[in-house]
C-alpha cells in the first residue's frame, strides 16, 4: 500500500465527535520540564481538535464562587500567568496590584529568562513551575481557541478536601522525620495513613471531577461539532480517566489520550495505586517512596548550593522520575540506612555513580 493510499484511509476512517486529553506531572514548583511537556501536549491535542475546545485546570479549592473570580482575574489582567504575578504582588504590597504594575513586572520577568528568574528571585520559588505553564497555556490560546475551566467543588467537598490535605501533610512531615532518624517501622506506619488519606482524597475529588467532565462531554456529543477536552491533573489522580470512561459507557464518539509522564514504574504510582485497589503493599516499598523525596531533597538543595538549579528544573522529570526514582528502587534496607550519613554532596555523588544518564550528571557532580 502507497503513502497516499494509507493517508487516504487514515483521512475516511471515522474519528471520535469528542477528543479528551489528560496530561499529568508532578506537582513541584521546580517541575519545569513537566509544565514544558504539558504545554507540549496541549499543543497536539487542540491542533487536532474541532468544535468547542476546553481546559479544565484542577483546583482542590475551588468552590464555584473561586472559579469565578480566577476567571474575571484572568480577564483583567490579561493571561493566567498574570494571576501569578498579580498574586505575588497582592501578597508582597497589600494591595490589589494596578494591570499596569503587574505587566511592569511581567516585562521584567520575561526579559530576565528563566535562569534570572530563579538565581535572582525575580518570583517567589512557589511560582516557578505555575508561571511558565500558564505563560505557555496564554500562549496557545493566541494559536487555539479554547475556554479555560477550573476545577468547582461545593463548599462542604471543599472543607473536606482542606482536612485531609492538612492530614496528609502533617504525615508526610512524620514519615520524613522518621525516616531521617533511622525509625523505620514508624516511618511506614506514616507512609500508610498517609496513602490511605491520598487515597480518600483522590475518591473525593475525582468523582466530582469525572461527573463534571461527563457533564461537558454529554453536551459536546448533542453538538453538531462535537468539541474536546483537555485537563492537566497530578499524576495520582490518573483514575479520573477510568472513571469517566465508566460514566460513558462504550462509546466509539469519545476519544481518550492519556499521558502520565515516564511514571510506568514510578515507586510511588506503584503504592499509591495498590492501596487503592486493596493490594498489599510491601514495608520496603513504603520506605522507598518516602527515600524518593528524601534523596529528591537532598538533590535539590545540592543544585542549590552549586547554581545548578536552573538545569535541574529543565530535567526535573528526568531526574526524579527517571535516575532518581532507578535509584532508590534498588536500595535495600540497610542501603537506605547508609544514606542517612550522607551530606547532599555526597548524596549527590552516590546517585551519579548509579545513573547511566549522561543527560543530567553535570547537575550531580
Amino acid at each position: 500500500m502507497s503513502m497516499q493510499e494509507l493517508q487516504k484511509r487514515v483521512d475516511e476512517e471515522p474519528r471520535p465527535k469528542v477528543q479528551v486529553s489528560f496530561s499529568g506531572r508532578i506537582h513541584s514548583p521546580f517541575n519545569l520540564q513537566g509544565a514544558e511537556n504539558s504545554i507540549s501536549h496541549l499543543a497536539t491535542h487542540f491542533e487536532q481538535s474541532t468544535g468547542r475546545g476546553i481546559l479544565l485546570l484542577e483546583n482542590a479549592h475551588g468552590t464555584p464562587t473561586m472559579a469565578e473570580t480566577i476567571r474575571r482575574k484572568t480577564s483583567a489582567y490579561g493571561g493566567l500567568a498574570n494571576v501569578i504575578i498579580a498574586t505575588d504582588l497582592q501578597e508582597t504590597l497589600k494591595v490589589v496590584p494596578s494591570v499596569e504594575t503587574v505587566n511592569s513586572r511581567r516585562a521584567r520577568i520575561d526579559e530576565a529568562g528563566f535562569d534570572s528568574v530563579v538565581t535572582h528571585t525575580l518570583l517567589p520559588s512557589i511560582f516557578f513551575a505555575e508561571y511558565y505553564l500558564f505563560k505557555g497555556i496564554d500562549s496557545l490560546r493566541q494559536t487555539y481557541q479554547f475556554d479555560i475551566e477550573h476545577e468547582s467543588l461545593t463548599a462542604s467537598t471543599v472543607n473536606r478536601v482542606k482536612s485531609l490535605l492538612s492530614k496528609e501533610g502533617l504525615l508526610s512531615r512524620q514519615e520524613t522525620e522518621h525516616f531521617k532518624h533511622g525509625e523505620f517501622d514508624e516511618a511506614v506506619d506514616a507512609n500508610k495513613g498517609k496513602l490511605e488519606t491520598l487515597k480518600e482524597l483522590g475518591e473525593l475529588r475525582d468523582a466530582a471531577i469525572a461527573d463534571s467532565m461527563r457533564r461537558r462531554i454529554s453536551e459536546m456529543l448533542r453538538s453538531s461539532r462535537g468539541g474536546s477536552i483537555a485537563m492537566l491533573f497530578g499524576s495520582t489522580h490518573s483514575s479520573i480517566t477510568e472513571r469517566v470512561k465508566g460514566k460513558l459507557g462504550d462509546s466509539s464518539q469519545v476519544g481518550f489520550n492519556v499521558y502520565l509522564g515516564p511514571a510506568e514504574n514510578l515507586i510511588r504510582q506503584v503504592v499509591y495505586g495498590k492501596t487503592v485497589n486493596n493490594e498489599p503493599v510491601a514495608d520496603i516499598d513504603h520506605l522507598h517512596d518516602i527515600a524518593i523525596n528524601f534523596v529528591s531533597d537532598a538533590i535539590q538543595r545540592h543544585a542549590i548550593d552549586t547554581g545548578r538549579i536552573a538545569e535541574y528544573a529543565r530535567n526535573y522529570e528526568t531526574l526524579n522520575l527517571g535516575v532518581i526514582n532507578s535509584f532508590v528502587s534498588n536500595l535495600s534496607e540497610d542501603e537506605m540506612r547508609g544514606i542517612l550519613r550522607k551530606d547532599d554532596k555526597a548524596m549527590a555523588e552516590f546517585v551519579s555513580k548509579s545513573s547511566l544518564s549522561e543527560q543530567v550528571k553535570h547537575i550531580l557532580a
